[in-house]
């Protein structure tokens, strides 16, 4: 029988919040992530990366559930907590930031979300190389914020970036490149050039 304060309970609990989640039952997923963080601060000194984790997720369930401000304030904990255990480059703190860009961009603080973009590119890059497909995932979120701020020269140069990677990295088939398709295909738009962005939603 495994004692209340386990983290191995605090596992299968966040495991239980994972697949709340995917099936999109937020407010299960929050009860979860919730319980489990409990349950690692009652056994003490809890490991840091399992409790970042946590928070990383629970973060994530409380944006889709449209509160922005806890979603971010769970994620500052998040990268305390890593920064102080892993050290201010691990790739884990890039996808906090990638995470707290994209509460910042529902929020509609598009220049925030920028700075955490940018992060997340930079942290990213040093701890994977520039052409990791996770750099293209950043580009595409940086050509997202620069489209949404009107700098579509910018935005084209994002985006055609990120495609560049996921297709030289996963392939010309695979789904990744249809969002930067589209997010090129939306700049053509806002340069009223209609049939190039069509012959990019065509592709």
């Amino acid at each position: 029988v495994l004692e209340p304060d386990d983290p191995r309970i605090a596992s299968a609990l966040g495991d239980l919040g994972d697949v709340s989640s995917e099936l999109t039952h937020y407010d299960a997923a929050i009860g979860y992530y919730r319980r489990a963080l409990e349950v690692l601060q009652k056994g003490g000194a809890p490991d840091p990366s399992l409790v970042g984790s946590l928070r990383v997720n629970l973060a994530s369930a409380l944006r889709y559930k449209g509160a922005i401000g806890d979603a971010l304030e769970e994620l500052d904990k998040a990268r305390t907590i890593t920064e102080r255990a892993l050290g201010p480059d691990h790739p884990q703190l890039a996808t906090i930031a990638l995470d707290t860009g994209a509460a910042e961009l529902d929020a509609g603080r598009t220049s925030e979300a920028l700075v955490q973009f940018q992060r997340a590119r930079d942290l990213f890059t040093r701890a994977l190389g520039a052409d990791h497909p996770n750099v293209g995932t950043t580009d595409f979120r940086i050509g997202e914020v620069e489209l949404a701020q009107g700098h579509v020269d910018e935005a084209v140069a994002s985006f055609q970036h990120a495609l560049d990677i996921w297709q030289a990295k996963l392939g010309p088939e695979h789904p990744s490149l249809a969002s930067a398709l589209d997010g090129l295909a939306r700049a053509q738009l806002a340069r009223k050039h209609p049939a190039d962005a069509l012959a990019f939603y065509q592709r």
